[in-house]
Order: structure tokens, then sequence, then C-alpha cells
């Protein structure tokens, strides 16, 4: 699959509106704000039995690179410190149990 950058759908990774922030003075002194940002994602993750993970997705011909709240049937959930992990889903690969 032939892609460039500008092809993959990039969702912010910080909260919104934390890229408008001005000098990095400024956006230091914001950081605060962006742990209970993520401290409320991951929080409401937990209660449907969730975890957040930075997760790229190539379906459908499309990009796509976001924080996603993953439950324990998908690969992603099991990933633990800094790890990285690869999950196929195809017509022709049916996951094994």
């Amino acid at each position: 699959m032939a892609l460039e950058l500008e092809d993959v759908e990039v969702d912010q990774a910080l909260p919104p509106g934390f890229d408008d922030s001005g000098s990095i003075d400024e956006f230091m002194a914001r950081l605060p704000e962006a742990d209970a940002y993520f401290s409320e994602l991951v929080e409401n993750a937990a209660k449907e039995g969730k975890v957040l993970r930075y997760v790229g997705e190539i379906a459908d011909g499309k990009c796509r690179v976001r924080i996603a709240a993953v439950d324990e049937n998908d690969p992603m959930f099991k990933i633990k410190d800094g790890e990285n992990a690869l999950a196929f889903y195809s017509r022709y690969y049916q996951q094994s149990h």
C-alpha cells in the first residue's frame, strides 16, 4: 500500500486546544490540564473494563492513528511499558482461540 504521511489521519495526542498554546513556557504551564484530561479518559475506559492505547489502523484503504479504549479481547490490551504489538485481521486470516 503506497502511502504518504498526508494520507494518514492522525488524531491529536494532546487535549483539544493544546496545539494553540503559544510558547514553550505556556505549554509547560498547561501540562497539568493534560493530566486531568487523560485521567478522565483512563477512568472512563476503566469503568468499561478497558485501557487506553495509541493505535494505528489500516481499514478500508484508510490509515488512522489515535488513542483508543480497548477491551481484554483486543491484542493491544496486554501491551505494557512501551511495548509494541502488531495484529492482522483479514478475510483470509481468522484468529485462533
